[in-house]
């Protein structure tokens, strides 16, 4: 490991562009030094520039300095099989960053299509619930119309009744004048029932009729929510399949991701001491100590220790 004197750091700032400087024109899939503060050497997955700013804003002032002076990309030659083990690295992480997006886009998908099922079933329920108010206000005018029914029947036969007397009356008409005037006024009074009645059993009909005419509407529309609801749903098992396979793809190229990547460290074992020598001839006073950047104070900081 590298030992003796370490050299100040310059500030936050001073150091912020020395390491954007240092980096100018290298690309995502360079071998860089401590991207990671407890990784010598690593393949850069993303723009330098992410990695600063996540040093900027998420790590601690004190470490700032020491992470950015020590993230730089690696100038010198490595073992040709660490560059090899780079190559298949990047093949693999490319086709991994692919299922990646698949997976992102049929994650996307599969979501609009839960909302769109979501919508659907919304539609569905409010239009069962005005079909159940429907049936509630046509069975309510059903049962009024039974009624008006029951009262017309009951009006008929007394109006029968009534003319039975005035038949009665008529066929005693001499010997009962009288009575028939009488049987005249009930049956009279039985016609104005009849009337009445018959008038309800019209109105009632009417109600009836216009509940009904609301029951069938609202079928239509339940039958019409239902029809979207079903073909939301079919939407929705596609994209989930989609997105299933798309997971499959992921894993699959994960495990090619994970089987170059243990190549590389595989590598790097092999050649840890070349490395590190170059590491140490690229980053003066570097103050990786085996394991990490920030072994302690001093090397936090570049401040020498007691």
């Amino acid at each position: 490991m590298h030992a003796g004197r370490r050299m100040m750091l310059g500030t936050i700032e001073e150091e912020l562009a020395a390491c954007r400087k240092r980096f100018e024109g290298v690309e995502v899939g360079a071998f860089v030094w401590c991207c990671h503060h407890e990784i010598e050497l690593e393949v850069l997955t993303e723009p330098p520039e992410k990695r600063i700013d996540y040093i900027m804003h998420e790590n601690s002032s004190i470490e700032r300095a020491r992470r950015l002076y020590e993230f730089r990309p690696v100038l010198g030659k490595l073992p040709a099989e660490l560059g090899k083990a780079r190559v298949e690295w990047g093949k693999a992480y490319a086709e991994w960053d692919k299922a990646y997006d698949e997976w992102d886009k049929a994650y996307d998908e599969w979501d609009k299509a839960c909302a769109e099922w979501d919508k659907a079933y919304d539609e569905w329920n409010n239009a069962y619930a005005e079909l159940g108010k429907a049936r509630v206000e046509w069975g309510k005018a059903y049962a009024e119309w039974g009624k008006a029914c029951a009262e017309w029947d009951n009006a008929s036969a007394e109006l029968g009744k009534a003319c039975a007397e005035w038949n009665k009356a008529y066929a005693e008409l001499d010997k009962a004048r009288a009575e028939w005037g009488k049987a005249c006024a009930e049956w009279d009074k039985a016609c104005a029932e009849w009337d009445k009645a018959y008038d309800e059993l019209g109105k009632a009909c009417a109600e009836w009729n216009k509940a009904y005419a609301e029951l069938g509407k609202a079928r239509v529309e339940w039958d019409k929510a239902y029809a979207e609801w079903n073909k939301a749903r079919a939407e929705w098992d596609k994209a989930r399949a989609e997105w299933d396979k798309a997971c499959d793809e992921l894993d699959k190229a994960r495990d090619e991701w994970d089987k170059a990547r243990d190549e590389l460290a595989k590598a790097y074992d092999e050649y840890h001491v070349e490395i590190h020598a170059l590491h140490v001839a690229e980053v003066p006073d570097t103050a990786w100590n085996g394991t990490s950047i920030l072994g302690g104070s001093a090397a936090i900081t570049g401040r020498k220790e007691d």
